[in-house]
């Protein structure tokens, strides 16, 4: 069969689509760790990342996999549409009082709520997005950073506060803006039977998503527990490699919603992984070239972003076989088993071994998953055909 018979010209637009916004986003992000990050004391940037990492891990148990099941009760249940809005109205109003709290006050308590609500409503409010709006989904969530970014620029903030603030008054923003232009109104129908609901269909979701946060910043949530050193260095590599993931990730997801809509397609995900195969080497050979020109420059370790970059280009490689289970129906032990083991390597890593090692180390181990997950799964599809 033609691999590129299986891809149509609104699927195609859509990819480039997402594709355009998050190589903004990412530019943004390369110029706050290259230029910007230098002018924040030690130990702030690393700080700054473990907050938003605990508010997602948080935020993955508290909205149950929403993100991921209301595109699928929304097809299942199309007249539950407008109490999903409802929702997601309340959390937002939850989330505008607890900014206003931090705005009042630093305590570490208040931001890490703030980070908790921050992220449980853009959860709810991208199963909303995929389902309606696929390209408002990507613009609330890459056009944050490029003005939080502008925000420093001109701003000059240095300070936990601070940051924690612009970020999250961002996104605050980004919400208020997105939610204007899809135009669903103000909705009134009380319907918190479907939380219950989103909650019960989705809590088959919730660990493999709790893990998979893990699997992205284990080594920041460890490091943050059990080293005592904060180390900078290693949170921007894991923030440019987790970047790189974001860009495989917008074909993953594009993926899984037509795959809800039209059925899921095996010869798919298999263009899929050449796809990013490839780009795994161009994302190699950039970084060689790269570090050539300005390694002595950066002040940063480029074999910690390489191996970075890597692992994560490996990891969206996984998901893309996990999201294909998904919209088969099928919630496969096999891709929530392999997040588990590659979710609990970073633990192993950051107590025994030396922190230079770390990434290295996780690059061969998500390889190696890998290689083993996409031979199981061709092997399970020979056996249905």
């Amino acid at each position: 069969m033609n691999f590129l018979k299986l891809i149509s010209t609104k699927e195609f637009v859509g990819y480039l689509h997402g594709i355009a916004f998050k190589i903004l986003s990412i530019l943004a992000k390369m110029y706050f760790f290259f230029f910007l990050v230098v002018g924040l004391k030690e130990g702030v940037f690393f700080d700054f990342f473990f907050i938003l990492t605990i508010g997602a891990i948080s935020a993955r148990v508290v909205a149950a996999g929403a993100e991921d099941q209301i595109p699928i009760d929304i097809k299942c249940f199309s007249r539950d549409s407008p109490g999903y809005i409802f929702i997601y109205q309340r959390l937002l109003f939850l989330y505008f009082i607890s900014l206003l709290s931090v705005f009042i006050s630093d305590n570490i308590w208040l931001i890490y709520i703030l980070s908790i609500l921050s992220f449980t409503t853009t959860f709810y409010f991208i199963g909303i997005l995929r389902s309606y709006k696929p390209k408002y989904y990507e613009m609330l969530t890459e056009l944050t950073w490029p003005f939080f970014v502008l925000i420093i620029f001109l701003g000059n903030l240095e300070t936990i506060h601070q940051l924690v603030l612009a970020f999250f008054s961002v996104y605050f923003l980004l919400h208020v803006f997105v939610y204007s232009k899809t135009e669903f109104g103000i909705n009134s129908r009380n319907d918190y039977n479907l939380v219950v609901r989103t909650f019960f269909n989705g809590r088959s979701k919730i660990v493999s998503n709790l893990l998979l946060v893990l699997l992205l910043r284990g080594l920041i949530v460890w490091s943050g527990f059990f080293d005592e050193k904060k180390d900078d260095s290693l949170a921007i590599s894991v923030a440019i490699g987790e970047a790189f993931w974001q860009i495989c990730m917008v074909i993953v997801y594009r993926n899984y919603s037509v795959s809800c809509k039209e059925g899921p397609s095996y010869f798919r995900v298999w263009r899929t992984f050449l796809v990013f195969m490839l780009m795994a080497v161009v994302f190699s050979i950039a970084l060689y070239y790269f570090n050539l020109m300005f390694g002595d420059r950066i002040g940063l370790p480029v074999d910690y972003i390489f191996y970075s970059v890597l692992s994560y280009v490996f990891i969206a490689a996984i998901l893309d076989v996990r999201y294909y289970y998904w919209a088969s129906g099928q919630y496969t032990a096999l891709a929530l088993l392999s997040i588990l083991l590659l979710a609990v390597i970073p633990l192993i890593l950051v107590i025994y071994f030396p922190l230079a090692t770390w990434l290295k180390l996780y690059c061969a181990g998500v390889f190696i998953f890998m290689v083993i997950i996409y031979i199981l799964s061709l092997l399970d599809f020979i056996k249905c055909r």
